[in-house]
This record gives structure tokens, C-alpha cells and sequence, in this order.
């Protein structure tokens, strides 16, 4: 069990570790962050940020360890509807399972501050219906889940935002709820062991307003949480192919060179297009699934145990059907999606050493396999017209050029 001395001890070490790694240039800091540090004493905006911890943040450090269970997380609740400034932590925690939980930390500033965030915005099923990919909000409307918010830090309204910024992104290495390797290496040894997988983090606090840089920093995260939103049953967009193609098919894309298909049938039946929402499950059956994913996989081989369904509200009635299909990078993919599930793949996934008979989800082997995007070709019946949006004279834009008719030309000109 820690106490106040050795909380402070760890805040301040990550504190000076985050600051440190975004002078010397080896953590990527949105313009904001990094023009308030040159600008103000360091030692200063610490005093303002060991000031502002609230009791419960030693609870929860201390909690972790038996994922919060038998904390009375809800009397933690009347804290967060302050209208200051701070950082929060939404708790989700598996009612069937205590042991199981998923922690996003966040920060709150700017008109309502913390309750703004949190009672505004998480906690409103309005709010998060319009954001259903969002993971936190995917795990908050789980059937068997129970959500907490707690708040973590309050500062005054006259903080600049740079400083709950920097407060949020101490929380996220403390609680480890972004994976990322910065952040695993600079946590804290004397603080309890955590699995990184638990946390609903998607982007860096520091890049706020950066998207490249968060993108760079969570795409591998990112796609862990696409694996793991289908072993609830989560919901998934579909994509549809332009209308014109040879061979036109609908599927669910993991990412680039992961796709998991939808019979056409099923696409006219449920009216499915492109950006409609369905659910998407993972089924494993040891001895063999009598839905097989992979229709040629060998018997008794991984892929062979593998089963993905889908299922979508139709007039207040489930339908499902099972996704399958043939060829060896069907195979693939199974084998992989089966590595992943039985949790064969270990924390260092971009180094991953990936099998011929496996397809590579994540790392470089995974990134060369990506196919790049073909170059539209110039064929009979297109024409290539310069956009009139300036100065981006690079910019081109496709029509169609359709033959000239009688029934194409409006009446007033014929």
C-alpha cells in the first residue's frame, strides 16, 4: 500500500520525465504544451499540480491492484460535477466479472469544466449514441458493465490548459491506460502491475489538437481495440465498394489488410451501405466451429476453430448471420485472429514474429503487406478537370463525361 510520501514521489518523478523527454525531443507535444513550458517556471506549474490532487487519486492508485473491486467507487461521484478545471477517470467495471474493468482518463476545460465532460458528455446516452465507435462509450453501453466517475485533480478555472493537459497525461502513465511504449517505460516500477490492454485510451493527452502525431502514436493501439471491440459483440462499420467494379463485395475492415466479408444476401436482406452499423462477434469452439470463418482451413487446425458473426436489430428482431470465406488468406487471417484471442501474442506486438500461415495484424510486417492505393487511369468516357478551389492547383478532380443527348440537354437549350 502507498501512502501520501510515496504518491508524491511517483508524481513527481513522472512529471519531470514527461517534461524532460519533450525538451530533448523524444515525445511529441502539441505547439500549445510545448510554448507554455518555455514560457514558465517548471517547478511552479508542479506546486500548482501537487496542489490540486484530490484524495481519491491515492484510493485508486492503490485499488488498481485488485482492479477496484470492494472501492466505494460511486461515492466519488458528487466530486465531478464541479465546473473547474481538472482530470477525471470514468471507471467501467464488468458486473458479471469484478476482476475485468477498462479506465479512461481524461481532462476537462474550458465552459463546465469536469461536469461538462463527464455528466454532459459521458454519462448522456444522447451524447455517447452519437459517437458508437468510440471504445469507452462502446464499453460504458456493455449490458453487464457499471460506470464510475471519479475526479482525480481540480485546478482553477485562471490554469492555463497546458498544465491539466500535462496532469492527464501523468494520470495515463500512472494508471497505464494509453499503450505506449513511452509511457510503459517511464511508469513508475514501485506501482502496481497493470495490463495496458485495460485502458480506453485512444490518443497521447500531449497531442491534443495534433492529429498526426496521436495518429503515429496509437495505431497499433488502436487496432488492438478494433480485436477487442468484437469479444463483446460490438458494433462496426461497413464498407461498400463503389458501384461499377468488378466482382463488388461488402465487408467489415479491421484496418487495410484485414477484411471480414458479408454475403450479399444478407447486404440486400438488412439494406445494408456503405457506413451502416452492425455487430460484430468472435466465436471460438476447440473442437472445430461448424461455422468456420476460413472454409478451407484444415481440420483441427486454429483457423478451423474460428467463427465471426454478425447480427443487426431488424424491425425489434436479431438477425445473424456467419461470415465465411474460402482461399488461404481466409486461413490467415483466422489463424491470426486465433492467436490474438487466446492470447498468444504478447505485449510487444509491433515486434511480433508472424508465421507464413499467419496474416501480420500488427508491426512492420503488417505495414508492408498494406497494399497502396491504385492510381485512377485516364480511359475512354473520363475526363480530368482542374479543380477551381486556388492556390491548390495540384488538387484534380474526376467526372464523368457522359455522351450529349437529346434526353441530356434541358429543354430551354434544345
Amino acid at each position: 500500500m502507498h501512502d501520501h510520501e510515496d504518491l508524491e514521489l511517483i508524481l513527481h518523478t513522472t512529471y519531470y520525465g514527461i517534461l524532460q523527454a519533450i525538451v530533448y525531443g523524444t515525445l511529441s507535444a502539441a505547439d500549445h504544451i510545448s510554448q507554455f513550458l518555455s514560457r514558465h517556471d517548471i517547478d511552479t506549474t508542479w506546486s500548482l499540480i501537487k496542489a490540486a490532487v484530490l484524495p481519491s487519486l491515492l484510493i485508486l492508485v492503490n485499488g488498481v491492484s485488485e482492479s477496484f473491486s470492494g472501492l466505494a467507487l460511486d461515492s466519488f461521484r458528487q466530486d465531478t460535477s464541479t465546473t473547474k478545471q481538472g482530470v477525471y477517470a470514468m471507471i467501467v467495471l464488468f458486473t458479471s466479472h469484478y476482476q475485468i474493468y477498462r479506465m479512461y482518463v481524461g481532462s476537462a476545460y474550458g465552459k463546465n469544466g469536469i461536469r461538462g465532460r463527464v455528466h454532459d458528455a459521458h454519462l448522456n446516452p444522447k451524447h455517447r449514441a452519437a459517437e458508437p465507435e468510440k471504445y469507452l462509450y462502446r464499453c460504458m453501453d456493455h449490458r453487464a458493465t457499471q460506470s464510475y466517475p471519479v475526479c482525480l485533480l481540480r485546478f482553477d478555472t485562471s490554469v492555463d490548459i497546458a498544465i491539466p493537459l500535462i496532469a492527464e497525461a501523468m494520470m495515463v502513465c500512472v494508471f497505464g491506460t494509453f499503450n505506449n511504449s513511452f509511457y510503459k517505460r517511464l511508469r513508475h516500477a514501485a506501482l502496481h502491475d497493470v495490463d495496458w490492454l485495460c485502458g480506453a485510451n485512444q490518443n497521447d493527452p500531449l497531442t491534443t489538437g495534433d492529429s498526426t502525431l496521436a495518429w503515429k502514436g496509437c495505431l497499433a493501439y488502436k487496432r488492438n481495440k478494433k480485436l477487442e471491440n468484437a469479444l463483446m459483440g460490438g458494433p462496426v462499420k461497413v464498407r461498400r465498394p463503389m458501384r461499377g467494379r468488378k466482382n463488388p463485395w461488402t465487408y467489415v475492415s479491421l484496418w487495410d489488410n484485414v477484411r471480414i466479408g458479408i454475403n450479399q444476401d444478407t447486404v440486400a436482406a438488412w439494406k445494408l451501405t456503405n457506413g451502416s452499423v452492425v455487430n460484430m462477434m468472435y466465436d471460438i469452439q476447440e473442437a472445430g466451429h461448424p461455422h468456420s470463418f476460413a472454409l478451407d482451413a484444415p481440420k483441427h487446425s486454429d483457423a478451423f476453430k474460428l467463427g465471426i458473426l454478425f447480427s443487426k436489430q431488424i424491425n425489434g428482431v436479431e438477425q445473424t448471420v456467419w461470415s465465411q470465406r474460402d482461399g488461404t488468406n481466409a486461413v490467415r487471417t483466422a489463424n491470426s485472429l486465433y492467436d490474438w484471442i487466446s492470447g498468444r501474442i504478447d505485449d510487444d506486438v509491433d515486434n511480433h514474429q508472424w508465421g507464413e500461415d499467419r496474416l501480420p495484424l500488427f508491426g512492420a510486417q503488417a505495414a508492408s503487406q498494406v497494399k497502396p492505393r491504385r492510381s485512377v487511369k485516364k480511359k475512354p468516357g473520363w475526363a480530368i478537370k482542374k479543380s477551381t478551389k486556388a492556390p491548390t492547383p495540384a488538387r484534380l478532380q474526376l467526372s464523368l463525361a457522359k455522351p450529349t443527348s437529346l434526353r441530356s440537354v434541358p429543354k430551354s437549350k434544345r
